[in-house]
């Protein structure tokens, strides 16, 4: 049947399949390239809400009004796709301060991860969607993002006193 085809449509046929796969071939590309580029976007986003409620909750600690924490811890859990959102209270600041509410606990190998210094960036499956989970250790210093914890905390300089944990959905980024 294909010899019975005359040649200028042969050719066309060549010049549409290299066509059709060159297109293919960049779509896929620029999805590729668009996928990784939200989770980029997430991943920054994420860190920058860990780094937001630590600090409302240094100047919740320099007010004194560390008592009503949990509603930070709320409005945080309000925000669309944050699905978790706790403070991950180190050793310095349960053995100054006490344990704190039981979610501030160490509660799996990440939080215990934040807790010695290590910034984790985790994404795992839940109820079949994605999901992003950054945990931020906070260190006591002398100039620990404009304040010297170091006056109220009874630690050295550069101990991890806790860590910031906020897990994130990915579904509305992920491409359907």
């Amino acid at each position: 049947m294909f010899k019975k085809i005359s040649i200028r449509i042969k050719v066309n046929l060549v010049v549409a399949s290299v066509f059709l796969l060159v297109l293919v071939s960049i779509t896929l590309f620029s999805l590729k390239q668009e996928s990784a580029f939200m989770l980029r976007l997430a991943e920054e986003q994420v860190r920058d809400l860990t780094t937001w409620y630590f600090d409302s909750l240094n100047t919740m600690m320099l007010t004194g009004t560390m008592d009503q924490r949990a509603i930070l811890r709320k409005k945080l859990l309000a925000r669309p796709h944050v699905i978790e959102a706790r403070v991950v209270r180190g050793k310095p600041v349960s053995n100054q301060f006490g344990m704190g509410f039981p979610d501030e606990q160490a509660m799996d190998e990440l939080d215990h991860k934040a807790l010695t210094g290590e910034s984790v960036v985790m994404i795992d499956e839940r109820n079949g969607t994605r999901v992003l989970t950054v945990l931020t250790p906070f260190r006591a210093t002398n100039n620990t993002r404009g304040v010297n914890c170091l006056r109220c905390h009874n630690v050295s300089s550069g101990d991890v006193n806790g860590a910031i944990r906020v897990s994130y959905s990915l579904a509305e980024k992920d491409l359907k």
